[in-house]
C-alpha cells in the first residue's frame, strides 16, 4: 500500500490546527473531528463520535460530535484535563489542557481553543498505537504572553514518532 503524499504531510506536519481567542469565564474547546483515509488522503466528518473529558483518573463527561463532526466543550479553570477523541475502530487521540495556573484577569476573560482532529482506522496501518496513550498536544497558560500556548517541543517529538510510524507503515506494505 502506498500512502498518498498529502497523507504523509497530515501525519507529520498537521497534527494541530488551532487558534486561541479570548472568551468569558472558562476555556472552550471546539472544532471538528474527521476520519482521514491514509491511502488517498480523503477526509469525512465523524458524526456521533465520543469525546471523553478526564480529570486525573476521573471521567468527568462524555459527549458526542454533531452530525457534521463538530464539538464544543467548556472547561472550568484551575484543573488539569485530558480530552480523548474517538473509539474503536479508530486510533484514539488525546490532548492535555493544563488550566491550573490562570490569573484572575484571565479567568474573567476566558479562552477558546479551536482544534480540528483527524482520526484514522486501526486497520489502515500498524505503528500508530502509541497515539492512544500519548497526547498529541499539550496546552497551558503562559503568564508572560497572557495566552494559552501549545508545548512546541512535545509537538515536535510527536511529529518525529509519527514520521517513524509512517516509514514503518510503508515498509509493511
Amino acid at each position: 500500500m502506498l500512502l498518498h503524499p498529502r497523507t504523509i504531510l497530515f501525519a507529520i506536519g498537521a497534527l494541530i490546527s488551532a487558534q486561541v481567542i479570548a472568551t468569558e469565564g472558562f476555556i472552550t474547546l471546539n472544532g471538528r473531528v474527521s476520519e482521514l483515509n491514509l491511502i488517498d488522503s480523503s477526509e469525512k466528518n465523524l458524526a456521533e463520535l465520543p469525546i471523553e473529558i478526564w480529570q486525573g483518573d476521573s471521567l468527568l463527561m462524555t459527549l458526542k460530535t454533531s452530525e457534521k463532526g463538530k464539538y464544543s466543550i467548556q472547561l472550568p479553570f484551575y484543573h488539569f484535563y485530558t480530552v480523548k477523541y474517538g473509539c474503536a475502530p479508530y486510533i484514539r487521540k488525546m490532548i492535555e489542557v493544563d488550566a491550573t495556573d490562570f490569573s484572575q484577569y484571565s479567568q474573567k476573560r476566558g479562552y477558546t481553543i479551536s482544534l480540528d482532529i483527524t482520526l484514522f482506522s486501526k486497520e489502515q496501518c500498524k505503528g500508530f498505537e502509541f497515539l492512544e496513550t500519548t497526547p498529541i498536544a499539550r496546552a497551558s497558560y503562559n503568564k508572560e504572553k497572557d495566552n494559552v500556548v501549545w508545548n512546541a517541543q512535545h509537538i515536535y517529538n510527536i511529529h518525529e514518532r509519527i514520521g517513524e510510524a509512517v516509514i514503518g507503515c510503508l515498509k509493511q506494505k
